[in-house]
């Protein structure tokens, strides 16, 4: 990833998107148990690494979180994990700036790429009532975990559904739309689900139309 791409990927965080309702309230205690999963990683190696070059790339759009991310170099026993932790579980910390950390984490050369954490985080997100939860990647081929160019889409954060229209309608249709080709039909399908839940049913049907029409247009082109 070259510099420039670096800024817009710091960037294209749910607190600069508008794709969505990123305002909904994320439980303290679902914010707790994403950090004991991370911390449980510690023994790993490059973690540490890892997250350090994910707080680099969260301060470009949370320049409040740079004193933070300061605090914790200075101290040889803490780990980059700490800064986040005391961040983020401010009582003035808004739910985009959550999301953002979780959709940062996994841009990482040296981040997980591993479904089975994706879904490890969404269980404790569900399991402390957050309304929110994460995407899964997509892959070229075979799953490469650790080869940057066989990732096709990285995990985004989207409002969850009941459990039945979760499993049979929206994850298939986001891992359907993961292909960039479909980036446009992606965020028409995510704002069909927001207006879904605010029970704007007319506006629903229009979103989902649209991200019907767009992977219809794409396959047409092609062939």
């Amino acid at each position: 990833m070259n510099f420039l791409d670096k800024i817009k990927s710091a960037l294209n965080v749910p607190s600069r998107r508008e794709d969505l309702d990123y305002t909904k309230p994320i439980p303290r205690q679902a914010k707790i148990a994403v950090f004991l999963l991370l911390y449980d990683l510690r023994g790993h190696s490059n973690v540490g690494q890892w997250i350090a070059e994910v707080a680099n790339n969260y301060g470009y759009a949370h320049l409040d979180f740079i004193p933070f991310r300061s605090e914790v170099r200075l101290d040889i026993h803490a780990h980059p994990l700490d800064a986040f932790r005391k961040y983020l579980l401010r009582t003035s910390s808004k739910p985009a700036d959550f999301l953002d950390f979780l959709e940062q984490l996994f841009r990482h050369d040296r981040a997980f790429r591993d479904n089975s954490f994706v879904q490890a985080i969404n269980l404790v997100l569900q399991d402390n009532g957050c309304p929110y939860k994460l995407t899964e990647f997509a892959f070229r081929g075979p799953e490469r975990h650790y080869a940057t160019d066989a990732v096709t889409h990285y995990p985004q954060s989207y409002l969850a559904q009941d459990s039945i229209l979760e499993k049979r309608a929206v994850i298939p249709a986001l891992r359907l739309l993961s292909d960039p080709a479909f980036a446009v039909a992606n965020t028409a399908f995510l704002r069909g689900l927001e207006r879904h839940r605010k029970d704007d049913y007319a506006g629903c049907i229009t979103a989902c139309t649209t991200a019907v029409e767009g992977p219809i247009k794409v396959a047409a082109k092609r062939r």
